[in-house]
Parts: C-alpha cells; structure tokens; sequence
C-alpha cells in the first residue's frame, strides 16, 4: 500500500520532509532556545520544558 500526502512523505526516508529532518529540526530549536536571555520568556520556557521531557523520554 502506498502512503499518500503528508503520512507520505514523514515516511518516506528520501523525502526533505521526513520524521528524521523534523525531529532533528526541533531538536536543534530546543537547543537555540536554552540561551538564558531567552529562557526568561515565559512562552520560550514553557516550551523548552515541555519538549525537553519529551525528547528526554522518546531516547530512551
């Protein structure tokens, strides 16, 4: 069976858009964002914690 549209392409491993490049992307904006000016935004911090026990728990 061939997966069409967006499942398509985060499955396919030679699409630009896959699982890998996106998980990657949002690994490195957690890590641009642990600058400690930035971290006193509420919003940025929100994030970083949220993402931060996410990341943490799908490696292991």
């Amino acid at each position: 069976m061939v997966e069409s549209g967006l499942v398509g392409h985060l499955l396919d491993p030679r699409s630009p858009l896959n699982i890998e490049s996106l998980l990657d992307a949002i690994t490195a904006l957690l890590i641009d964002c642990k600058i400690p000016s930035l971290m006193r935004i509420k919003s940025i911090d929100s994030f970083i914690t949220r993402c931060k026990f996410k990341i943490r728990c799908s490696l292991y």
